[in-house]
């Protein structure tokens, strides 16, 4: 696994707090990996060295910054909230809730994409992809694989 080191890139609110994840948790009904969980606690806001990362089988985009939860619209950084972006995929997908979309942000591109866990297969390790919304959701490059975990997306960080 690679070694990541992380900078400041915007002041979020909630770092360290962990209520407003076991929130979304139960709001999206699914339960984070540990490492992922972990990331939200420490580094919301924060970004990662390196920050390129590829997604599907040819393209590269920037990893980061990560999301921060327990984000209210009256919030200054609302945008980079996990609440934001799942409300976002939501209306994106054309969904009824959060829990049926089953996909779970943590990190932006700082474009139109997001990197989330992908609990549409499984429950119980779901992978990382990538969520693009300048396309349609029901196009093959609107989600793309990037990683089986934590671990293996950092490692081909670049």
């Amino acid at each position: 696994m690679m070694a990541v080191s992380w900078e400041p890139y915007i002041e979020v609110p909630g770092k360290g707090d962990p209520a407003p994840i076991a929130a979304l948790e139960e709001r999206v009904g699914v339960t984070l990996p540990d490492a992922v969980r972990q990331v939200l606690l420490d580094h919301p806001g924060d970004a990662t060295i390196p920050d390129s990362i590829k997604v599907g089988s040819r393209s590269v985009t920037a990893f980061g910054p990560i999301l921060f939860a327990g984000g209210q619209k009256g919030d200054k950084r609302y945008t980079y909230s996990v609440e934001f972006v799942l409300d976002s995929l939501v209306e994106w997908s054309g969904k009824a809730s959060s829990a049926e979309l089953a996909l779970f942000p943590f990190a932006t591109n700082t474009a139109s994409g997001y990197f989330c866990l992908d609990y549409r297969t499984t429950t119980a390790s779901p992978p990382i992809v990538f969520v693009d919304l300048d396309y349609d959701g029901d196009e093959s490059s609107a989600v793309l694989p990037v990683a089986s975990d934590w671990q293996e997306l950092t490692g081909k960080l670049e």
